[in-house]
């Protein structure tokens, strides 16, 4: 629901098809299925954000669910402000990147899926102090920066 000055004033909802959450191909939309559970991702209606900020296992769902988090994302600074987050917290650090950190993972293209960069943010938040540089990435990160 949407609030103004503590009264409901209207309901949100979303229907869309993204090109490639879920489902047996890329793209998400096989002529081969027979069931709407082969065509992708499928989520009822779940509240997606609320006061701090999106709430990490439902943009989970989605994320691990897709061949091109990238591109259902918009942006990897949001999906490596996610990991530094919850990596911070289970290690109990604040952890930050610097310019050169946030630059190589721009750049790189992900074909591991967020399964990668999540694991990256992890390898990275061990062999690191709080602030994350190039250094501590992987060497294969590194390369064409």
């Amino acid at each position: 629901p949407v609030f103004v000055g503590g009264r409901i004033v209207a309901f949100v909802a979303s229907l869309a098809h993204h090109s490639d959450v879920g489902g047996t191909v890329a793209g998400s939309e096989s002529a081969d299925c027979t069931s709407i559970f082969q065509e992708g991702l499928r989520i009822p209606p779940v509240k997606f954000a609320d006061a701090g900020g999106i709430k990490p296992d439902i943009l989970d769902i989605v994320l691990l669910n897709s061949r091109t988090p990238r591109e259902r994302e918009g942006d990897i600074t949001l999906l490596t402000s996610h990991f530094l987050a919850r990596v911070g917290e289970e290690l109990g650090r604040e952890l930050t990147l610097d310019g050169s950190a946030s630059a190589a993972l721009e750049a790189w293209n992900w074909p591991g899926n967020v399964r990668e960069l999540e694991n990256e943010i992890c390898r990275a938040a061990v062999l690191s102090g709080d602030t994350i540089s190039a250094e501590d990435l992987s060497p294969r990160l590194l390369k064409g920066v």
